[in-house]
């Protein structure tokens, strides 16, 4: 599950008790993980590589297996979360892991016996041991049948580092080689062109390729979702839901800077940072735009990009949290605002122009079945080619993309 560290005990001390503030903000503030890391970070003056791995590794972990650490503990971390309950927690995943947990003074009188003893109940009660709420368990296994336990495991592993290389300014020979010279060691991988799988190293952020605009982080999967569009360069092209815009950024660049990319989001402020994000990468021909503004827009598009809000179980070997602040009903409202999305944007299309629907999720009710629904209420659109990407075939997240094809007449 996790991976021997070489840090000093002090200075796992210090940290795991920053570790302990991260993790209770995860929990009882409903912070996703990344941004409770950083504000983390921020607040713990100059750490080495190392030490931000050991901080965002163990926080990670913690919430990805918290309720077979909170079942095996007896202690839990919502409500009165208390640095005792957490230590107790931690013993836990060290003996998951194999660790010597005597070496820590707030560890010397963990039961070891009892703990040993609960973990080896939980053995025929994978819900517990892959550590996922009742409800989504339920529904991943009505959903998906047999394949859901190995794709649970999968989604419980840590996610790689996925870098993309801007071609509008690089190569990736070129990059490989700038990796290799501070230390990174990169591989390519089979679901972008454009995509590196970082091995080992320092952080990319503080690079001088990505501080110069030669590099995006960005899954492979994520990559994968803009070369299925197949964009050309020249085309007009609209990214509802851009988010913080990664897969408007590759699109531009796959439409080698040309043509207009129009880009909205149903939540306006992710899109703050997009335009800073594009003149670094030498991208202009972005433009941010409304909803509102879009819908108006009435068969003017070549191609249609619904990267859809969705449950983000394609996405929890980086965002665990997401396991606990998800509930059947928030999943339910998710499933209805895809039909309207694509409901709303179909008309946005060209004749003979292509409408992209992706979900990064697991669970066809978020994706087959959505493209299903579509055709049947749509039939001026053909259905024209999907890909599902699986964390158990891909060292990547989850997605499910599919292309509907407006009619000429």
């Amino acid at each position: 599950m996790g991976k021997k560290n070489s840090l000093g005990l002090g200075r796992q001390v210090t940290l795991l008790a920053g570790t302990f503030a991260c993790v209770h903000a995860i929990v009882n503030r409903k912070s996703h993980a990344d941004k409770a890391l950083m504000d983390l970070l921020r607040s713990s003056g100059k750490l080495t590589w190392g030490q931000k791995r050991f901080l965002s590794d163990t926080a990670k972990q913690l919430i990805r297996y918290r309720r077979l650490l909170e079942e095996a503990s007896g202690y839990s971390m919502e409500g009165e979360f208390q640095l005792f309950a957490f230590w107790q927690m931690y013993g836990v995943w060290l003996l998951l892991n194999g660790l010597d947990h005597m070496r820590y003074p707030s560890l010397r009188k963990f039961d070891t016996e009892e703990a040993t003893k609960k973990l080896k109940s939980f053995r025929n009660k994978p819900v517990v041991t892959e550590s996922f709420p009742d409800w989504l368990w339920k529904r991943g296994t009505h959903e998906l049948s047999e394949q859901w336990p190995a794709l649970a495991s999968a989604l419980n592993q840590p996610a790689s580092r996925h870098i993309r290389v801007n071609t509008l300014r690089a190569n990736t020979e070129y990059i490989i080689n700038q990796l290799s010279y501070v230390g990174i060691d990169a591989q390519t991988t089979s679901l972008s062109a454009e995509g590196l799988i970082l091995e080992n190293g320092p952080d990319i952020f503080d690079t001088e390729i990505f501080r110069n605009g030669l590099v995006e982080v960005q899954d492979a999967a994520s990559q994968f979702v803009s070369f299925f569009c197949e964009p050309h360069p020249e085309s007009v092209i609209a990214d509802v839901c851009a988010g913080h815009g990664g897969k408007a950024l590759h699109l531009a660049q796959l439409m080698k800077n040309t043509g207009e990319l129009w880009v909205s989001d149903g939540t306006p402020e992710k899109l703050n940072e997009l335009s800073r994000r594009a003149a670094k990468a030498g991208i202009s021909n972005i433009r941010k735009s409304t909803p509102q503004e879009i819908l108006k827009q009435k068969q003017k598009f070549d191609l249609v990009l619904i990267d859809a809000p969705c449950s983000g179980t394609g996405v929890l070997r980086r965002n665990p949290e997401t396991k606990w602040m998800l509930s059947e009903s928030k999943l339910q409202d998710l499933i209805v605002l895809q039909q309207e999305l694509l409901d709303n944007y179909a008309s946005l299309l060209a004749p003979g122009g292509k409408l992209i629907y992706a979900v990064c999720s697991v669970l066809p009710s978020e994706g087959k079945a959505q493209a299903k629904l579509f055709l049947q209420k749509h039939k001026e659109f053909e259905h024209a080619g999907e890909a599902l990407i699986s964390p158990l075939a891909f060292n990547s997240d989850g997605f499910y993309v599919v292309r509907f094809t407006r009619k000429e007449s």
